[in-house]
This record gives structure tokens, C-alpha cells and sequence, in this order.
């Protein structure tokens, strides 16, 4: 895989999801986390490697540290998050970004 453009979170990230070992994992969550990046990528980027190596507790304190305008809402719905949303504390989080108020006026829940 050649992305069009390298950059040092992305090779971190995708060497973690080769070969997921503690260091490479931390070594993605330490790149994901550079200050060079713009704060939302930061974000989405952080959101996307906790989910989906299983560190939830993580990334519900990241998330929950955040105001609702920089919650990432557009990466929660995606496959590896499915345990996330499971947890109860999802819906705390939910209420920020108006998940839940989108979901109590419209009677459509997901499958949490």
C-alpha cells in the first residue's frame, strides 16, 4: 500500500495494525498525537487507533475531555468502534454532539 502522500502517523499506523505489538501500537497513539497535526485529524486519528485496538477506556476519557463541537461524531459509527458504543457511557457522549436528542425526537435508535 502507497498512499499518495507518507506521513509518520499514518506508516505508525499502518505498522501497528501489521505487527500490533505495545510498542507499535504506542509508537501510532504518540504519532497520532503530534502536535503537527491539525487538532481535528488529531483527534479522529486518536479516536480511530484506540478503537480499534481495543483501548476503550482511553478513548472515552480523550472524548469525554472534549467539547462537544470537536467530538469526532463521524468516526463513532464506524465498524471498530462497535464496542464502544456498547458501553453504557456511550450515551453520556451521545448527548454532547445531540445524538440523543436527534434520536428521542425521530424515535430511530442505533444498535447500541
Amino acid at each position: 500500500f502507497h498512499p499518495p502522500y507518507r506521513t509518520d502517523d499514518l506508516e505508525a499506523y499502518l505498522q501497528a495494525r501489521i505487527e500490533p505489538s505495545e510498542a507499535n501500537i504506542n509508537r501510532a497513539i504518540a504519532a497520532a498525537s503530534s502536535p503537527e497535526l491539525s487538532k481535528s485529524r488529531q483527534v479522529a486519528q486518536l479516536a480511530q487507533l484506540l478503537a480499534d485496538f481495543g483501548r476503550n477506556d482511553q478513548l472515552y476519557r480523550l472524548l469525554m475531555n472534549l467539547p462537544a463541537d470537536q467530538i469526532p461524531a463521524t468516526v463513532l459509527f464506524r465498524p471498530a468502534f462497535r464496542n464502544f458504543r456498547q458501553d453504557p457511557r456511550f450515551m453520556q457522549l451521545a448527548v454532547g454532539p445531540g445524538f440523543l436528542d436527534f434520536w428521542r425526537r425521530n424515535n430511530k435508535w442505533p444498535e447500541c
